[in-house]
């Protein structure tokens, strides 16, 4: 009778796991990216530190490495850190390898990961936000004197 009833809560448990699974939200890489521009303009619906699925534009180069976008270039720009390679996405490599090497570069992106605030990121600690990327899903080289 005891082998029964620890069976039978065992089959319970796992039922009531597989459909708490199936109930959870969409991840990000299966919703609709918002623009970078959102980030900011509706920071109650986009908290820090969750994942978020975004577009927006990368600069990078020497001594710099940030998101923001041509839409509202009022907008705080955001320090660009990626997690350990071993933790990427696959996209990520294959896109990672199309970036050019050298002193400024800017592509239209998107991505997955983290907004963060605390301020004293990047070069100098010259930026109040850092973006932690964990999946560079696409990259498109725009000329640099692109706003």
């Amino acid at each position: 009778m005891l082998v029964k009833s620890l069976t039978l809560i065992i089959l319970v448990l796992l039922i009531s796991c597989s459909l708490h699974s199936q109930n959870k939200s969409k991840s990000p890489e299966t919703v609709e990216p918002i623009s970078y521009c959102e980030l900011f303009q509706h920071p109650d619906q986009y908290p820090l530190g969750h994942e978020v699925r975004i577009k927006a534009t990368w600069t990078h180069g020497f001594e710099w490495s940030y998101l923001s976008l041509r839409d509202c270039l009022n907008q705080p720009k955001a320090w660009v850190e990626f997690v350990d390679d071993d933790k990427l996405c696959g996209a990520s490599k294959a896109n990672l390898k199309k970036m050019t090497q050298g002193f400024d570069n800017k592509a239209d992106v998107t991505v997955v990961g983290e907004l963060h605030d605390g301020g004293g990121y990047g070069h100098m600690g010259a930026y109040r936000y850092k973006f932690t990327v964990t999946c560079l899903e696409s990259y498109k080289k725009i000329p640099v004197g692109t706003p």
